[in-house]
């Protein structure tokens, strides 16, 4: 099984796991998708590319605010979330839930999530 077959079985375990996740993917921090469990019509190269981005300026943001590491990105909307987690391994783990996700279980499960990711890759 390739890295990329055994993080997108681990993605949709977690899918599984919290029935309001609408969607998780891992991209590199580059942009590109590395993995991905979304919903039919979602294009991950364009997810990917927006969480990478935004993972970085939230760094940026994170160190000039001297906040040190940075640990997750949260973004709220009407209808949704986006949480937007580092990894040890380069690499960034995206989670999309609906508003009444458990968002206590859902971080200590993105993080778990997020120590197996850097491992496999």
């Amino acid at each position: 099984m390739s890295k990329s077959d055994t993080l997108e079985v681990l993605l949709g375990t977690l899918r599984q796991a919290i029935p309001q996740i609408r969607g998780a993917l891992v991209a590199s921090t580059d942009g590109l998708p590395i993995a991905h469990s979304l919903p039919h019509g979602t294009d991950p190269a364009e997810y990917a590319a927006l969480a990478a981005t935004l993972t970085d300026h939230g760094r940026r943001l994170g160190e000039g605010a001297h906040s040190g590491e940075l640990n997750e990105v949260a973004i709220q909307g009407a209808l949704g979330r986006a949480f937007l987690f580092s990894t040890p391994a380069e690499a960034v783990l995206a989670i999309f839930t609906e508003l009444d996700c458990n968002t206590g279980l859902l971080r200590f499960e993105a993080r778990k999530i997020a120590r197996i990711v850097a491992s496999v890759l």
